[in-house]
């Protein structure tokens, strides 16, 4: 019952992207970028604290910082 599943690499754009800061059951990331602040794919923009069990968060789009609140980090194409 196995299927071919060939990788498609099709980009699908979007305008604006929310990243949770908790990604799992350990601690919530840190955010480390503020409102404003221009940030490109792959760069962190949320730390764990030192010490503690927990997952960093990575931009997954290039943009401008629009909104952080404890739960998320919300980044628009900019």
């Amino acid at each position: 019952w196995y299927h071919d599943a060939p990788l498609d690499q099709t980009e699908h754009p979007t305008e604006k992207t929310t990243l949770l800061l908790r990604q799992h059951i350990g601690t919530s990331a840190i955010p480390c970028v503020q409102k404003g602040e221009r940030v490109v794919r792959g760069q962190c923009v949320a730390e764990i604290p030192e010490g503690a069990l927990g997952a960093p968060v990575h931009a997954s789009i290039d943009g401008i910082v629009s909104e952080i609140t404890e739960q998320s980090i919300t980044v628009i194409r900019g």
